[in-house]
């Protein structure tokens, strides 16, 4: 009797499993950095700085999605926030990486969010 196939089921059941409950802990850490960005938003900057930042993140993932569109991942987030932090700079706000990163994350987001509607 060969018990492969029942092995590969009880497998396949159980990474399924691993990979649903990880993609709840990303999505609650995602939503998590989501708060905190908004209360230091709030905290940090005035409402029209804050709608021209949400403005250009928005700007910065469209770029780096259309004229970046060959590159991948990490290397298409550094554009992004490359332009991004330009813009800023330009309007006097000075912020982390991390916040960057973190706002453009953002942007994604809502884009994502969007888009199922």
């Amino acid at each position: 009797m060969d018990i492969t196939p029942y092995i590969q089921e009880i497998l396949s059941t159980f990474v399924i499993g691993i990979l649903g409950i990880v993609s709840v802990f990303i999505t609650k850490m995602l939503k998590n950095a989501e708060t905190k960005l908004s209360n230091f938003l709030d905290a940090k900057t005035t409402n029209e700085q804050r709608e021209l930042i949400n403005k250009y993140a928005k700007e910065a993932f469209s770029f780096a999605e259309t004229v970046f569109n060959d590159l991948k991942g990490e290397e298409k987030l550094l554009k992004a926030k490359d332009y991004l932090q330009s813009q800023l700079k330009s309007i006097g706000v000075v912020i982390t990486d991390d916040e960057i990163k973190a706002i453009i994350e953002k942007a994604v987001l809502d884009y994502n969010k969007d888009k199922k509607s």
